[in-house]
Parts: structure tokens; C-alpha cells; sequence
């Protein structure tokens, strides 16, 4: 089983910036097409952590979307290190990277959450706002791999197992055949920092609507079953046993000096307004602060930049109301 060509008219109706998946909405989760993330401990402050994403298919596949997000589940255990430390993509080698969907590929970060959660996807957060290629701790990342071929002749990745070696034969362009490795078809790099905690990687979707999907020769999405990850940074036994345990315990690095003052000047006036409306109204990019889970602009703590948000704020800079009783507490759960 190789790499096969398909003649009858098929075609792979995709466009690799603005997928448009409405029929997944009724879609169906094949038990044996699956992506599963890998979970693992980790110790703290550990460089270069390799978390393999396996890729299963029990069906020809000319394209898959592939976007994920990470997100911290306690007290600020998370990715960080210097620009640059941060990687994803296929691994070379392997059965995805050594098949004909690298013919055209797009990877992406996205810096934080955008305005709405996509209504084809329940669990996850959504991104648009792309960050750049080093930022040093993106929350999602998307990947889009299809076929080279266009009809009447159709390269695809054959059904198989990243668990399993194997060769891809038959290859139409040059008549040989190419060995593949077993393991994983994807793969993040990353640091961690110094907090005990967890944090997890899932699947999210990508504005306008890319979600977690394969495409069949005939040019249908399929949604493949979904594991997450959970990477686990736990005390060290060492430490635990020692008598400085407690200097090992959870972080707290909330710290949000400039929430419900985006100009961060220390006054909440007319321009904090004007701020919050642009985030709310105007698709200006959200603002954090290092070690803050809420935007500048979210006052209300829901996670998004809103119209409520911009009355919050203008009863603060207008209408004499306190901060302390108008605008939420970033750092409460």
C-alpha cells in the first residue's frame, strides 16, 4: 500500500486561508480516523520537551487541518523560553512528513483567543490574530497540508497508523518507493517554566471556520476522533522530600497592573475609552500584560472584549464609579 492516484473527476475543493467547513456541523467522528496528542511529566524548567501528535486514518486522505491550542490549567505551569524556542510542524521522516500531503502546506500561531468561540466546534477557543513566526508562547497553532496532485490524477496518504513503519510504493511521478518511520507525524519543541502544575493541548478552531478535519478523495471533510494532551510538571521527589517543598508549590504570577487602564497611565480617562472601544468595535488586537490572563480591555472578565465592557469603562472614567466595584479581579479563577 503506497501513495495511489485517483482518476476518476475528483477535486479537492480547498482553500488553504479561509476553509469554510459548514457541512461539519452534522458531521460525523470516525472511531478510526483519530488525532491523538501525547501526555507526558515533564520536570520543571526542562528545555527542548517533545510532545508527538499521531495521526490514525482508515480512509485515503488528500488534506488534513489540523489546529491546536495550549492552554494553562494551574498557577502559570506553561511553554516559555527565549524567541525562537518554541516549534511545530511535521517530522521529517515520518509518515505525513514523507507523504504527498507536503505538497502545499501553510503553518501558523495565533497570539490569544479571538471575539467569539466558532459555532463548529464546542470545546475549544477560536484564533484570527496571527502572531509572529518566533513568538516565544503562542495559545494555537494551525497546520494545513494538501496533496500536490489536481485531477485527473490524485496523490493521497493511504490509510495507516503513525505506530507503524511502513513504505509508501508506487509513487506515480518517479516510479519508486519511499520508507517512512514509525511515530508520531507531528511534533511541539518547547521549554517549560518553574511552576508545579499542568497545562493542556487541544483542539480549537481558526477563524473563519478551520476546524479539526481530513479530506476523502471525493473531496468530503471528515472529523477524526480527538485526544488531548496533558503535560504534567510535577514536584520532584527530591524535592518533595527536602525541607524547601514549599518553595515548589503552584505559581501565582498573576499580576495585572494595567487592567481597566489600557493606556496604562495610571488614570482611567477618555483614552481608555476610545481603547476599549477599538478592541470592542474596531478589530484592534487585544492587549495583555506579561503575567495577566485577562485583557487590559476585559473588565468584566468573560474573556472577550465587548459593549459591556466599553459602558464598564465609561462609568469609571464618566460617571465617578469605582474601579474596585465596576471592574472584575483579573487573578480570581
Amino acid at each position: 500500500m503506497g501513495w495511489r492516484e485517483c482518476r476518476p473527476g475528483t477535486r479537492v475543493r480547498i482553500t488553504l486561508l479561509a476553509l469554510v467547513f459548514t457541512h461539519l456541523i452534522a458531521g460525523k467522528a470516525w472511531p478510526v480516523n483519530l488525532v491523538k496528542v501525547e501526555s507526558k511529566s515533564v520536570t520543571t524548567n526542562s528545555t527542548g520537551v517533545q510532545v508527538g501528535v499521531h495521526v490514525t486514518n482508515d480512509i485515503p486522505v488528500t488534506a488534513i487541518v489540523l489546529p491546536l491550542e495550549l492552554r494553562s490549567l494551574t498557577g502559570g505551569a506553561y511553554i516559555t523560553g527565549p524567541s525562537g524556542s518554541f516549534l511545530f510542524g511535521v517530522v521529517p521522516g515520518n509518515r505525513v512528513g514523507n507523504s504527498p500531503l507536503m505538497g502545499a502546506v501553510m503553518t501558523q500561531q495565533y497570539a490569544a483567543p479571538g471575539p467569539s468561540n466558532c459555532p463548529l466546534h464546542s470545546s475549544g477557543h477560536s484564533y484570527q490574530t496571527v502572531s509572529p513566526v518566533d513568538f516565544v508562547s503562542p495559545d494555537a497553532v494551525l497546520w494545513l497540508g494538501v496533496s500536490s496532485s489536481s485531477p485527473p490524477v490524485l496523490y493521497y496518504l493511504p490509510a495507516g497508523d503513525d505506530a507503524v513503519a511502513g513504505v509508501f510504493s508506487d509513487w506515480p511521478d518517479v516510479g519508486e518507493t519511499t520508507p517512512y518511520a514509525a511515530g508520531p507525524s507531528f511534533r511541539f519543541t518547547f521549554n517549560v517554566n518553574g511552576c508545579v502544575g499542568a497545562f493542556e493541548i487541544d483542539t480549537c478552531c481558526v477563524l473563519p471556520a478551520n476546524v479539526l478535519a481530513f479530506s476523502d478523495l471525493s473531496a468530503n471533510y471528515v472529523r477524526p476522533s480527538f485526544t488531548k494532551g496533558v503535560i504534567t510538571i510535577p514536584i520532584a521527589a527530591a524535592d518533595a522530600a527536602s525541607s524547601n517543598a514549599t518553595e515548589y508549590a503552584p505559581c501565582d504570577f498573576c499580576a495585572c497592573p494595567c487592567h481597566g487602564d489600557p493606556q496604562c497611565d495610571g488614570v482611567i480617562n477618555v483614552q481608555d475609552v476610545v481603547k476599549t472601544v477599538d478592541v470592542a468595535f474596531r478589530g484592534v488586537a487585544r492587549v495583555f500584560d506579561p503575567n495577566c490572563p485577562r485583557a487590559r480591555t476585559d473588565v468584566n472578565c468573560d474573556d472577550f472584549t465587548t459593549v459591556v465592557d466599553v459602558v464598564k469603562e465609561v462609568n469609571v472614567a464618566f460617571r465617578a464609579a469605582k474601579p474596585t466595584t465596576e471592574f472584575c479581579n483579573p487573578c480570581s479563577p
